[in-house]
């Protein structure tokens, strides 16, 4: 077969219509003629090509087929036969009585030689015959059950199973072919079957297929066929017989209920859901398989608007992070909320009770075995950064992974601040004393924790690489407090630029704390929109710098008519505009409300009144009630999502510090061979904490993360550590189970479930074949 056009030999030597060609080829050994290309034989391509000019040698081929054996019956894919390609001819050269007669020659010759089956597509040609050539007489053959013929079958619009089966059961005792061929026939009967929907007939196909044809991508072909058409019993018995499977089914199931908006649709979209059901609850499918696209189904099920396919994909734990594109872009706030809050559960007992235990489910959360490049803290970091779901960071459930990281990097936090703040006392201390005074303890010191911070930058650089390393505005603060403390000794002034840099890197650090959080961020908000603000009116001080240097530059007088001293040249200068960029200075001191009026000489000119007062209105009185106008809105906008932004500069610190144990661990991995993720390729499964127990120090205290190690897939390990807890998750998190709890009492929950109930109780009467 040719790997490019998929034909085989057989098929070109038909096409080229050149007998001593095909005579030669079919005098090879090991030359199949039933050979099919688009499920076309060679001698079905012959008879498709007849025409006026050319039948003399396409008859002289086809003769030559059958003699090597042939088959006549061979149909293609849309069930017609190759005889009815002559009889059509006959029937369009009826006008040319010379060329009928030879036409209805042939077909005497071929319908009393061969045993031609004319009762294909209902009788179509026999039919013809009958109604055409009323004078050749169709002879009865009694014919072996073919594989067209169980083709022919399966292809009318109502299929009679009964038939088929019987059928099958006369071709499996006629059947002589060798094991490949019958598995090739067998494999075209079970796709044909699938497709129909006929679960009989595959039930009876079934029995008669080996491992091997389980064990090739023919069983993948099927259950996409069935997720495509929405046949949910085939899939449940094609499942069970298919034992590996990597096909995106999940994938295909979204994707075909997109399809199914309309109200005629609803049917085959009850069937689809119920394909749904099955592959969510079958163990061997992965929720995580992604297709060509890379995307997961709940990917799709997002974009597509699915709610009822996403809840689903949800609750069986898909997760919602993604190398490529995040589901979470897609997911609707409300029901994302919706599912969050059922993943909070209790024990069941009294809230009040001693051993009231509630457990927070963090399946969705949890890295799937084949995610390796990524953590959980990217899908928080991709929540925080999206405008719709954001506000979602506070709930338990992603709060209780921020929380969990959080209790990782806080040591390791403090203790970087507390080598800051030595470091700024030092730096002061050293600066200030004489240098005969300076102590070499101090000296020592420093250079100790100069060397700690130059080593943990410089490996960071290395594990980071150049871009990534730049990217972090604290890995620039570090670098240039490295190179200003290396060139302090030696220009003095340039120690008072690392011990600005010491601050800058403390307040960084100090970002995650809840108490500093907020006013840093307001502190930063505040000063880019002033900043911005007053870039724009520029324009105005500018323009009233260059007037007031046009108006007193040239005044020779001070206002009491002394002309100035020398020794005061500069200060002159100064208060009487001289100089452009004197008097750009001297209007922004101004601005800020030292307007030294008494310098001014207004007798220059009447119009310096005029200019002044217009100064002082725009720049003295409106600007700065604007600036603090604009200060007072982005500190309540600030105000009013603390909590929020608090949780974002947790993020942050936390994802700076991942990147370098996110490579850290693939070093490991590298040098010791082996994939034992000790902290970010742990899932995380659950949290759990008992608000009322009395064993603690104190309320809320404790809680229980159980996470999964994926150290063998074979022989999973469960490991189970405690950490503190933030009483704000402990309190929604009982919020939400109240709010639960008055929900399933309420009676539209019960009326609701009983509809539930009747509907899934009414689709089982209506089906057949559930009956």
């Amino acid at each position: 077969q040719n790997p490019k056009t998929k034909k085989y030999p057989i098929h070109l030597a038909a096409e080229s219509l050149d007998v001593e060609n095909l005579q030669e080829l079919l005098g090879a050994s090991r030359i199949e003629v039933d050979a099919k290309y688009e499920d076309k034989t060679a001698l079905f391509i012959l008879f498709s090509k007849l025409s006026a000019k050319n039948r003399d040698k396409t008859i002289e081929c086809i003769k030559l087929l059958l003699q090597s054996g042939a088959n006549i019956n061979a149909t293609n894919e849309e069930d017609i036969p190759p005889i009815r390609f002559l009889v059509d001819l006959g029937i369009q050269t009826a006008a040319n009585e010379d060329e009928r007669r030879s036409i209805e020659a042939d077909l005497i010759f071929l319908l009393n030689t061969y045993r031609v089956n004319v009762d294909f597509r209902k009788g179509t040609v026999r039919e013809k015959l009958k109604a055409h050539f009323p004078t050749i007489a169709i002879p009865e053959h009694k014919h072996d059950v073919s594989l067209e013929d169980l083709k022919s079958q399966l292809n009318t619009s109502k299929i009679d199973e009964s038939r088929f089966l019987e059928m099958y059961q006369t071709y499996l005792q006629l059947a002589s072919t060798d094991g490949t061929t019958f598995e090739k026939n067998h494999t075209e009967l079970m796709y044909k079957a699938v497709e129909e929907g006929s679960l009989k007939i595959v039930q009876r196909l079934l029995e008669n297929t080996s491992q091997n044809f389980w064990k090739q991508q023919t069983g993948e072909k099927l259950l996409a066929m069935c997720c495509n058409r929405g046949h949910v019993e085939l899939l449940i018995i094609l499942l069970e017989r298919t034992e590996r499977i990597e096909a995106p089914l999940l994938s295909l199931v979204v994707k075909q209920l997109k399809n199914c908006k309309h109200e005629t649709d609803t049917e085959k979209r009850n069937r689809l859901t119920g394909c749904l059901d099955v592959l969510l609850k079958s163990s061997k499918i992965n929720i995580e398989q992604r297709d060509e696209q890379r995307h997961t189904a709940l990917y799709y099920a997002a974009k597509f608007q699915e709610n009822e396919a996403t809840l689903k994909l949800l609750d069986s734990g898909a997760y919602v992070g993604d190398i490529k594109d995040m589901p979470l872009q897609w997911l609707d706030a409300e029901l994302l909320r919706c599912h969050l809050d059922d993943c909070i559960t209790s024990n069941g007992k009294d809230d009040d009770d001693e051993e009231f235990e509630v457990k927070i489910d963090l399946k969705n959360f949890s890295l799937p075995p084949s995610v390796h490049e990524t953590d959980y803290t990217r899908t928080l970091q991709q929540m925080a950064d999206m405008p719709h779901i954001s506000k979602l960071l506070l709930h338990p459930v992603p709060a209780s992974l921020l929380m969990k990281k959080w209790h990782k990097l806080q040591p390791l936090l403090i203790f970087n601040l507390g080598v800051v703040s030595i470091l700024f006392i030092l730096a002061y201390m050293l600066l200030r004393q004489p240098e005969s005074e300076r102590s070499v303890v101090l000296y020592g010191i420093t250079g100790i924790l100069w060397f700690y911070i130059a080593g943990r930058e410089i490996v960071q650089l290395h594990l980071y690489g150049l871009r990534l390393y730049f990217s972090s505005f604290s890995n620039i603060v570090d670098l240039g407090f490295i190179f200003a403390c290396g060139f302090a000794p030696f220009y003095k002034k340039i120690a008072v630029l690392a011990i600005v840099l010491l601050a800058v890197q403390a307040m960084l650090l100090f970002r995650p704390f809840e108490w500093f959080s907020t006013q840093l961020v307001m502190f930063v908000k505040i000063a880019k929109d002033v900043f911005w603000s007053l870039l724009l009116f520029g324009f105005l001080f500018l323009a009233f710098a260059f007037s007031f240097s046009t108006f007193f530059g040239d005044s020779e007088y001070s206002n009491d008519g002394v002309p100035s001293e020398k020794n005061d040249e500069h200060e002159r200068k100064f208060q009487r505009f001289e100089q452009d960029s004197l008097a750009i200075v001297k209007t922004i001191v101004m601005f800020s409300g030292e307007f030294d009026a008494g310098h001014i000489p207004f007798h220059v000119t009447p119009w310096s009144y005029f200019f002044c007062g217009l100064f002082f209105f725009c720049c003295v009185l409106v600007l700065p009630n604007l600036v603090n106008a604009i200060a007072v809105s982005d500190s309540w906008k600030i105000s009013s999502e603390s909590e929020l932004i608090h949780a974002k500069q947790k993020l942050i610190a936390i994802d700076e510090y991942q990147k370098i144990t996110r490579k850290w661990q693939r070093v490991k991995m590298r040098i010791l061979g082996h994939r034992k993720y000790e902290d970010l390729q742990k899932r995380i499964l659950s949290v759990s904490f008992k608000p009322n127990a009395t064993n603690t120090e104190k309320a809320y205290s404790k809680f229980a993360i159980t996470s999964l190690l994926m150290d063998d897939e074979d022989s999973p390990k469960f490991r189970t550590s405690s950490h503190a807890i933030d009483e704000r998750i402990v309190r929604e998190a009982l919020k939400i189970l109240r709010k639960f709890i008055k929900r399933e009492c309420s009676i539209e929950s019960r009326l609701s479930r009983i509809e539930q109930n009747l509907n899934h109780i009414l689709s089982r009467l209506e089906d057949p074949v559930k009956q």
